[in-house]
């Protein structure tokens, strides 16, 4: 798995690529993680080039956002194939971040409901 940031404002968009299973979790987290300490309110996961995300995935998504939420941070998401949509309904992440088609209509949003600046 291969996972790239940008920055956009307050905003950090995580572009995860391939499989998001337990042995890429750790990797992604550690780079999030790092990437979050470095500045950034909100989270936008970019899953576009996403082939494969399993319950390891959930729990990387919502430790993420246990980390932003506190300090009034936002999650989005957009590029959700099918089964990943179904995975983030099923899984409840919808209820603690909001899908979008794509990554303007995403960043819009979290600049306007978020305050975020950028």
């Amino acid at each position: 798995m291969k996972v790239a940031f940008a920055r956009k404002g307050q905003v950090l968009v995580v572009r995860l690529f391939g499989e998001l299973d337990e042995h890429a979790a750790l990797g992604a987290r550690t780079s999030i993680d790092d990437r979050l300490r470095r500045g950034g309110q909100h989270l936008l996961f970019d899953f576009r080039k996403l082939t494969f995300m399993d319950s390891t995935g959930i729990g990387l998504i919502l430790g993420r956002y246990k980390e932003i939420h506190p300090v009034g941070g936002m999650l989005a998401y957009f590029g959700a194939d099918r089964q990943v949509q179904r995975l983030l309904k099923i899984s409840g992440l919808l209820r603690i971040g909001k899908l979008y088609a794509t990554e303007e209509e995403a960043l819009l949003a979290l600049k306007k409901e978020g305050g975020s600046k950028g």
